[in-house]
């Protein structure tokens, strides 16, 4: 039964252990103290082995023992999976009412929406690569639902099925088979998509993540008015073969409570429309990417930025960071491909990861401070 049990990677970052579970493709990080115990409890073949084993006399290893089994337990259960085969794939004749043209790097796609809300969800961060005339199409995707779920279909083949108060769910893989278009890539060619902004000098790029509100996205924007190219902004996709992250063309989203601060970067700023998303997040605005032409679409990535804004930081401060610190930020928001190959890529690759805080309340200084991490 313990074989099950065992992590099948195991990887050293910082003073943290990050272990991998094959069956549920999930990333658990511990410290050694505690992944020390975990290996102990897999080599004793009953309770008593174990207790015999600790030489802490003020552990309660019996309990210990059990705490042990129901974590690595719970680190081996998978996720439910979406059910498609309820859903029959569609016929080329079917017709929508929102019914769209993007042109994207050179390709014609054509998104067609079952329902307004549906447009909501998907149009208006791409809303800026609308196509100006009808060419080649490329690509075809259709968004459906019915009473239960969202549907997402890629050239009249059913992708993914969504329970409807998932539609971020939706928003996520139909960026994911976005990108899978326009590189001409399986999603089996990926070794994930991570939930980040990403910022390039046309060399190397640097990743920043950081939770909800944190000024993520609004230091992303300022940071591409003051030259720098955006890459990505919330969904920052790697590929397996060469783990460079690929250019997305989405544009950034700009909460209320940020407008007047990007505004005078951005002059257009007011003709842009105010897409409500929920209550949490209230209105937003979209920003388009300045770099309407770029000629290179990957860059390497060994750094990533953990980006907080405080408006009570005495000052701005950029600092080496925990790399535990990082991963439990990065890793539950993320997907990584569950093939072992590329867990273990991404293992590897995490070891040569820089990882840093930057913790703000000063825009200038903020952008010069994540500037200076650049090697190039």
């Amino acid at each position: 039964m313990k074989e099950n049990l065992q992590p099948k990677y195991k990887s050293t970052i910082g003073k943290s252990i990050v272990l991998w579970f094959f069956n549920s493709n999930r990333y658990v990080i511990v410290n050694k103290s505690t992944y020390n115990y975990i290996k102990l409890y897999l080599i004793c073949d009953s309770i008593d082995n174990f207790e015999k084993q600790i030489s802490n006399h003020k552990i309660n290893s019996k309990e210990l023992y059990r705490d042990i089994e129901n974590f690595l337990m719970d680190c081996i259960q998978k996720e439910v999976t979406p059910i498609t085969s309820a859903y029959p794939n569609l016929d080329c004749s079917h017709k929508t009412n929102n019914s769209l043209l993007y042109s994207i790097q050179g390709k014609t796609i054509e998104v067609n929406h079952a329902t307004k809300t549906l447009k909501s969800y998907l149009h208006p961060n791409i809303s800026h690569l609308i196509a100006k005339k009808r060419n080649r199409l490329d690509c075809r995707f259709d968004i459906l639902n019915d009473k239960n779920n969202l549907l997402l279909y890629k050239n009249q083949e059913l992708q993914y099925a969504f329970p409807k108060k998932d539609y971020h769910l939706l928003q996520g893989k139909f960026n994911f088979l976005l990108l899978c278009e326009l590189y001409n890539k399986e999603e089996r060619n990926w070794l994930g998509t991570f939930h980040a902004s990403t910022l390039g000098n046309g060399k190397e790029a640097i990743m920043l993540i950081g939770d909800s509100g944190n000024g993520k996205s609004t230091l992303s924007a300022l940071l591409m008015a003051h030259g720098l190219d955006l890459i990505s902004d919330d969904i920052t996709a790697m590929l397996a073969d060469n783990l460079h992250i690929y250019r997305n063309p989405n544009a950034i989203s700009i909460k209320q409570g940020a407008f007047k601060i990007v505004k005078p970067f951005f002059p257009e700023m007011d003709a842009y429309d105010e897409v409500f998303i929920n209550e949490s997040k209230g209105y937003v605005k979209y920003i388009p990417p300045t770099n309407i032409k770029p000629t290179k679409f990957d860059f390497p990535c060994n750094k990533i930025v953990l980006v907080k804004y405080d408006q009570n930081a005495p000052n701005t401060v950029l600092a080496e960071l925990n790399p535990a610190k990082a991963l439990e930020t990065l890793i539950p928001e993320s997907w990584i491909s569950p093939d072992p190959k590329h867990a273990k890529l991404f293992l590897n690759w995490l070891e040569t990861v820089e990882f840093y805080s930057l913790t703000y309340n000063n825009n200038e200084e903020a952008i010069l401070k994540f500037k200076s991490l650049f090697s190039n």
